[in-house]
């Protein structure tokens, strides 16, 4: 009998596993401090959220301030501080959100490929890396916007920040 099962693929397993955070979020809805739990979520997601597009402006002018007036070597204060933000705020913020247990997804039978795409796609919608991504694209377009040759100087610094954290 067990032969007769077809095997599930990599996007099939992970549409299971979507369906079944979404289908236990809903059932956690049904109580009253959950729902408030929910909507203060969502309140402190869209402040955060504009705390970060008004950083990314904020770089962004700097950006262009900096390599318009000639100090472009003034950038890398910038990408340092994007650096100590990387490094110091998920240590920060992790006593005060649930982060997910990876362990749980261990009591299904995902394949390795499945199991690897998940965590990946959790580790890149954390918001410490979103804001850290945004601010990086915001330094960067700014200082081109201000001088177009620095563009690929711009982007090897900037890959080299993301790849090395």
């Amino acid at each position: 009998m067990a032969d007769l099962a077809q095997p599930v693929g990599v996007l099939k397993q992970i549409g299971l596993i979507v369906g079944l955070r979404w289908r236990m979020l809903h059932n956690n809805l049904r109580r009253k401090q959950n729902r408030l739990d929910l909507v203060g979520l969502v309140i402190v997601g869209v402040l955060a959220g504009g705390v970060v597009l008004g950083l990314c402006f904020a770089l962004f002018e700097g950006a262009r301030d900096f390599v318009s007036t000639g100090r472009i070597a003034w950038l890398s204060l910038f990408f340092w501080a994007i650096f100590v933000w990387w490094q110091l705020s998920p240590v920060v913020l992790a006593g005060f959100g649930m982060s997910f247990d990876f362990r749980a997804l261990l009591r299904f039978p995902l394949s390795f490929g499945a199991f690897y795409t998940i965590g990946l796609s959790y580790g890149l919608a954390d918001f410490t890396g979103v804001a850290a991504v945004c601010w990086l694209a915001a330094v960067v377009i700014g200082g081109v916007s201000a001088k177009l040759s620095l563009l690929p100087a711009m982007l090897v610094a900037a890959l080299l920040l993301w790849f090395s954290i």
